[in-house]
């Protein structure tokens, strides 16, 4: 047994050694950075939220609050009010769901013969997978692609150049 080690009883009744001070220091200076970034990652979303329920007199006057005044919910209303959001809403539910229905199936088709051990093939099939891992073709072939299919302006265009995606696999 080690006299010099000390001991922390855990939430799951296990014990936490501390081998040296310096452990210690390192624990507490992971929990403040970790504390830092989580309050850098919140914040502006909180500060958007206040903004929301604040006045456009309020947001001009104030730099930067997380409480407003006087809740409002003018800018609800505003965006409830009018169908371009609904039906912007409505097209991102639409193509999520077809997209995802569509990922899915494709990538299933692909991932469950890959399984396969004995499979005729595998390993080249394996290697081109992995080759367009590591070089993609990038945006403009991406685009190129689209616009020769004629799905330019079209929903297609947002679900299918992602299909089947090598990082699914």
């Amino acid at each position: 047994m080690d006299s010099a080690a000390d001991t922390t009883p855990g939430k799951s009744g296990s014990v936490r050694h501390y081998d040296s001070v310096g452990s210690r220091v390192f624990d507490v200076l992971n929990v403040v950075v970790l504390l830092a970034l989580a309050a850098v990652t919140v914040l502006p979303l909180l500060y958007v939220l206040a903004g929301s329920f604040a006045t456009e007199s309020e947001i001009d006057s104030r730099p930067f609050f997380l409480w407003p005044r006087n809740f409002v919910t003018d800018a609800y209303d505003y965006m409830f009010s009018t169908d371009v959001f609904i039906r912007a809403l409505l097209t991102t539910v639409g193509v999520t769901a077809v997209g995802t229905l569509v990922q899915v199936m494709l990538t299933l088709t692909m991932a469950y013969p890959l399984s396969k051990r004995n499979l005729p093939g595998r390993t080249l099939a394996l290697n081109v997978v992995i080759f367009t891992l590591v070089f993609s073709g990038g945006m403009i072939p991406t685009y190129l692609v689209v616009r020769n299919l004629g799905l330019l302006d079209s929903y297609w265009a947002l679900i299918l150049p992602l299909a089947i995606n090598p990082f699914y696999l």
